[in-house]
């Protein structure tokens, strides 16, 4: 059982993935989930609770999807709690220190699809680095703050597991 954070607009709801039926529960309320078919690049139909959806989703470089279901756009964010756990350490020693170098991370298992770096390199703040496809969607991941690239860990086409290491910046 994953649990994550799933970041809507403005809003926080924990979501859990779960073995078996119900897949879904968030904020501790069932919900069965299923991907019907992949429509294009961007464009999927799904089933929630049994209601067909179409939904389109497009990423940006700060990591955040922009989904619109059925003509009504969202900016919706996933983070698993180890992610956010991190985010708030970061943002606590970095207030701090100024420091510290971070890791960027792969979300889930998938292929690293383009390093958008090198190492050596300026990044800035919310700059892609890197994208990965997982689940046939394609995930930017965002540079967590302001450095230099210190090491590349992961290749272009490499298979990655959740939480692999492919960039860290200092």
């Amino acid at each position: 059982m994953e649990k994550l954070i799933v970041k809507i607009e403005d809003k926080e709801f924990n979501a859990e993935i779960l073995s078996d039926n119900p897949n879904l529960a968030l904020d501790g309320e069932p919900v069965q989930t299923e991907i019907l078919k992949r429509l294009g690049p961007n464009s999927f139909a799904f089933s929630i609770n049994g209601k067909v959806i179409v939904a389109q989703a497009f990423f940006d470089k700060r990591g955040v999807s922009k989904i619109n279901v059925e003509g009504y756009p969202f900016e919706v964010e996933i983070v698993d709690e180890t992610k956010k756990l991190f985010e708030r350490y970061l943002r606590n020693k970095e207030g701090a220190s100024g420091g510290g170098y971070v890791k960027v991370t792969a979300p889930m298992p998938g292929l690293v699809l383009k390093i958008l770096v090198e190492e050596g390199q300026k990044v800035k703040k919310g700059e892609t680095v890197a994208i990965v496809e997982a689940m046939k969607m394609e995930n930017a991941l965002a540079a967590p703050k302001e450095g230099v690239v210190k090491s590349i860990k992961a290749k272009e086409r490499d298979a990655v597991e959740k939480n692999a290491v492919l960039i860290e910046i200092e």
